[in-house]
């Protein structure tokens, strides 16, 4: 009963093991293969605006895909940036400036300048000089074409709790730190191995 149990049992969740175990691998090495290059679907910005620049005769909506410009008729003029989070646009001494995930680009003529290649939160202007809040950085100010670090901010840390300590420990990180990668190669690659030829065990043994 018991063996017939497991042989079933294990029958079942041979596909279930298999997803999981691709998809852990996925989850670890997914940026370094590629994985979000792979779209399904065209993204849609709607209902993901998180900031707000009024201009003559419209105004620009930033989100996670991009800019958006529209008409003060509520008409969609162009879209640029696509595939950026847009964390701020401001219009800083006559010039647009958008703070993406991906650093600071400014508009000029026609096309958007990459300035700074970090992951900027916002940017400001006083006395002609751009500031920035770069994530994981500090307040950055440009300073003869060069940026000038002004106050470096240390990386918050929140209360550590069961829960986290749960997903660590699921992950791997608990005991492997940066290397959590290992762990979960190890977990994917078996539960990859056990799915296939528990498979094929019971099939050769049926045939």
């Amino acid at each position: 009963m018991w063996r017939k149990l497991h042989l079933w049992g294990g029958i079942l969740l041979a596909l279930p093991m298999l997803i999981v175990g691709v998809s852990t691998l996925f989850i670890a090495h997914g940026e370094a293969w590629g994985a979000k290059e792979i779209k399904f679907g065209e993204p849609s910005a709607q209902m993901d605006y998180k900031a707000l620049l009024p201009v003559t005769d419209g105004y620009w909506l930033a989100g996670k895909y991009g800019l958006t410009l529209f008409n003060s008729a509520g008409e969609k003029q162009q879209h640029v940036l696509p595939d950026i989070d847009v964390r701020a646009v401001r219009q800083l001494d006559g010039q647009l400036y958008a703070a993406t995930k991906m650093g600071l680009y400014q508009l000029q003529g026609s096309d958007w300048t990459q300035l700074y290649s970090e992951d900027i939160s916002d940017v400001a202007s006083q006395d002609g000089q751009l500031w920035l809040l770069a994530k994981d950085q500090g307040v950055l100010v440009q300073q003869g074409g060069q940026w000038q670090m002004k106050l470096a901010l240390e990386k918050g840390k929140s209360a550590y709790d069961l829960n986290k300590l749960m997903k660590h420990l699921h992950t791997g990180e608990a005991l492997l730190g940066k290397y959590d990668w290992i762990w979960m190669d190890l977990l994917g690659f078996y539960l990859i191995v056990f799915s296939v030829t528990g498979i094929w065990l019971w099939w050769r043994r049926s045939a």
